[in-house]
């Protein structure tokens, strides 16, 4: 393995290290909402959802690899970060574009 590999391999795992303590993040912030009865916001929720998605799709990519699941996997992990961003991407949009022009 040369260099180059081993730093391509080294920066894929640091980002999926960093997706998947952030989903934990966002699902944990949800569940100590729900069961403190303290009120969320929809971007926590939005933000729980992808995390979910995340992990499902990681656990099934991990358990099933080289599976008929391949094609499910794929579609959770990359639409579980798409509801990850979502919530940061609709807030920077708005603080753009309608914020009060």
């Amino acid at each position: 393995m040369s260099g180059v590999d081993a730093l391509l391999l080294l920066g894929v795992e640091l980002s999926r290290a960093i997706i998947t303590a952030y989903s934990v993040y966002a699902i944990v912030l949800i569940l100590g909402g729900f069961l403190a009865r303290l009120p969320t916001r929809w971007e926590e929720r939005v933000e729980a959802l992808g995390g979910s998605f995340y992990l499902a799709g990681v656990i099934l990519w991990r358990y099933y690899a080289g599976g008929d699941a391949y094609d499910l996997d794929l579609f959770l992990r990359a639409s579980g970060m798409a509801l990850l961003v979502l919530p940061r991407l609709v807030r920077v949009v708005l603080r753009e574009y309608g914020g009060g022009r």
